[in-house]
């Protein structure tokens, strides 16, 4: 016993004498505990400690064993909890589900009103809330005791390679909506500016969110328009790209999940909280769930390119879907001036899913299904023809192009109460 302590206070002074040790207190504290300090088990090289937690535990006077209930949620098990990983696997397969009806819309396969229903826009955001707030609270798990930035380094380049390959991805399949600025995007910077919010206070991480949340609403600027602003989210109109999730309005969530990872940890020895650390999920559904939320990551790269190469199939052989052939999964066609391009029947380049689109609010509002689809053809025709098909996907329609889509909407309209 005694050379076990001799050589665990020598250990720990070799450490200090590095920069990298918590001290030989702080490490028995944690060994008598059976959970190591983070900086000794990571054996990561740069760590900052958390000074609300450190400056305290360095004093402990005396290496005794605790007992369960003066344990203090700071120094829980560096277990995960299944509850989260969990809820990351619904997270998983609402996107999944959600991504798989976009895709039959962009191939002419069904009809969902993805940008005008209230019910899907409500689904995107509750997708997008779920990843979030997760991030944030999983920052706050991670991170609780010391930040090891060989690790924060590791996951940030990894993030942002995964968004690298989204954005040639989507520049390869759709080059007139490419995602420059999505989830993953996104996930990368907040788990570095979230790292500043881990150990404050919870109401000032709390005020900075409901900030961040309702900044957007009040203020915008042609300055955020420029291409290299885009990604804050200050814009005065939507970008035209397949996924866009900037800093604001969304870091507000990630703050939001940082808020709540730390009442999760402040909260873990009530007896909810106790239940809440040990659960594990026993059914096959759950268990599922469990190893997609383990997964995540993997999952969201692989899923999209096994949905669109499983429906190119499904459209190559039976013929259906594509409505007019405008599908073309290369970057292969010829842009016009304004960028609108021309797939030789006259209307623009993908223009599927604003067709499926137009075509479910038309019938919605009464019309018939040949009148409604005519009508949907005719209007993004000429929209393509007089050059306003990009202004129009991008609300950027002027007061004197308005005229113009006035125009437009009554000619085809009238063209297809004549028929």
């Amino acid at each position: 016993m005694c050379i076990a302590f001799v050589l665990i206070r020598l250990k720990c002074r070799l450490e200090l004498a590095r920069g990298t040790g918590a001290g030989w207190r702080v490490w028995l504290l944690f060994a008598a505990n059976g959970v190591p300090p983070p900086t000794c088990r990571t054996g990561a090289p740069m760590t900052t400690p958390n000074p609300l937690v450190h400056k305290d535990a360095a004093i402990v006077p005396a290496p005794t064993r605790l007992a369960p209930t003066q344990i203090t949620p700071t120094r829980l098990p560096p277990t995960r909890l299944a509850v989260i990983d969990v809820v990351r696997g619904v997270a998983i397969l609402l996107m999944i589900l959600y991504h798989a009806c976009w895709d039959m819309t962009f191939f002419g396969l069904t009809r969902f009103d993805l940008f005008g229903d209230t019910l899907w826009l409500g689904t995107r955001t509750v997708i997008l809330a779920l990843f979030l707030g997760l991030v944030g609270i999983c920052l706050t798990m991670a991170f609780r005791d010391s930040i090891c930035w060989r690790v924060v380094g590791v996951r940030v380049a990894l993030l942002a390679g995964c968004a690298g390959l989204v954005t040639v991805g989507s520049w390869w399949f759709t080059p007139d909506a490419v995602i420059f600025f999505g989830v993953l995007h996104h996930i990368a910077l907040a788990s570095l500016l979230g790292l500043a919010f881990v150990w404050l206070p919870v109401w000032v991480t709390a005020l900075v969110a409901a900030l961040c949340i309702g900044l957007p609403e009040l203020f915008s600027h042609r300055a955020f328009d420029a291409e290299w602003l885009r990604w804050v989210g200050l814009m005065t109109h939507e970008p035209r790209t397949n996924d866009y999730v900037p800093l604001l309005p969304w870091f507000g969530l990630v703050l939001v999940g940082i808020g709540l990872g730390r009442l999760l940890i402040d909260s873990a020895l009530s007896r909810w909280g106790l239940l809440l650390w040990r659960w594990r999920p026993t059914t096959a559904p759950l268990m599922l769930l469990n190893w997609a939320g383990r997964r995540s990551l993997a999952i969201y790269m692989l899923h999209q390119p096994l949905l669109l190469g499983t429906l190119y199939v499904v459209v190559i052989m039976s013929g259906a879907g594509a409505p007019g052939g405008t599908f073309v999964p290369s970057g292969s066609n010829v842009m016009g001036s304004n960028g609108s391009g021309s797939n030789g029947s006259g209307l623009p380049e993908r223009s599927e899913g604003f067709l499926g689109s137009c075509q479910v609010s038309c019938e919605k509002s009464g019309g018939t299904l040949t009148r409604c689809a005519g009508y949907c053809r005719c209007f993004a025709t000429e929209l393509n023809v007089q050059e306003l098909w990009r202004p129009f996907r991008e609300n950027r329609i002027d007061e004197e192009a308005k005229g113009g889509l006035v125009a437009i909407v009554k000619d085809c309209a009238a063209a297809q109460t004549g028929r």
